[in-house]
């Protein structure tokens, strides 16, 4: 037996009191108190899609005893920015870990392999293709493009997948040039229906490819897709010197004027192709 022995002074009187707890019952407190919780996984995340060399963010949340430290580690084909280290609970234990995952360069399903302590999960990653439709090198030539004039032309499109971003390859010697783009859907009489659009860029001497604020993913369709620019000055964008043609427009629009929501004249003629481009990302299993 235990005995905790308290000595109280009253009225110039020494009285002790003792009071006793048996073993057992401290050592079935002390057990609850420190039994180990097994360590459990209870979801690993990535971020959003990711194509050929692209990064996302991997999150993986664990449960284990509170305060307790495990080790943990990521697998894959693709590249980690700190695929090992140890994770510590917190009062309610739980632990995360975020780490930035860089998709290898060929697209495939990734497995990723999360370990926490005795705990393993499975995250599989299709890793997608990220393919360009159009010309993105120069052609031989340049057409001058006016300022605040829609111009647009033709794009092959590809089976489902998310456009990413629209591009042009121009030649600028002098001067500041700046670019809006947009993408549209509609048949090789008209560029139809507004998909998505981008910010304005700031153009360089050569190609340049910009991300649409917000990726517009298709599913296979007979649709013809159309890239449109406007220019803030006139701008000379390359062009071919043999035989290939494609439907093209023109039609005036002020720099700093929202893209309209359709576009169904005027009718286009056909001319010679102009380098503009779009990325298309896709399934690794299409």
């Amino acid at each position: 037996m235990r005995a905790l022995c308290l000595l109280l002074l009253i009225g110039g009187c020494n009285r002790v009191w003792g009071f006793d707890r048996p073993d057992a019952a401290l050592d079935a407190v002390d057990a609850e108190i420190d039994a180990a919780v097994p360590t459990s996984i209870t979801s690993v995340t990535i971020s959003g899609e990711v194509a050929t060399g692209e990064s996302a963010d991997i999150t993986a949340v664990v449960n284990g005893t509170p305060h307790a430290t495990v080790p943990y580690a990521f697998a894959g084909q693709g590249a980690f920015s700190l695929a090992s280290g140890d994770m510590t609970f917190d009062d309610a234990g739980l632990a995360t870990v975020m780490v930035r995952y860089t998709a290898p360069m060929m697209p495939k399903l990734d497995v990723i392999m999360f370990t926490a302590g005795d705990a393993v999960q499975m995250l599989t990653v299709d890793v997608l293709s990220l393919d360009t439709f159009g010309f993105d090198t120069a052609l031989g030539t340049t057409v001058s493009v006016a300022k605040d004039t829609m111009h647009g032309v033709t794009i092959p499109g590809g089976g489902e997948g998310t456009f990413r971003t629209l591009g042009v390859v121009v030649s600028i010697s002098s001067g500041a040039h700046h670019g809006r783009f947009a993408l549209y859907a509609g048949d090789m009489t008209k560029p139809g229906m507004l998909l998505a659009s981008t910010a304005s860029q700031l153009l360089v001497n050569g190609r340049n490819a910009v991300p649409l604020s917000q990726p517009v993913h298709v599913q296979p369709t007979p649709a013809t897709y159309w890239v449109v620019a406007v220019y803030d000055v006139a701008t000379l964008v390359s062009t071919d010197t043999g035989l290939i043609v494609a439907p093209r427009f023109s039609k005036g629009l002020s720099f700093a004027t929202a893209f309209p929501s359709t576009i169904a004249a005027p009718a286009p003629v056909d001319e010679k192709q102009h380098a503009y481009f779009v990325q298309f990302a896709q399934s690794s299993s299409q």
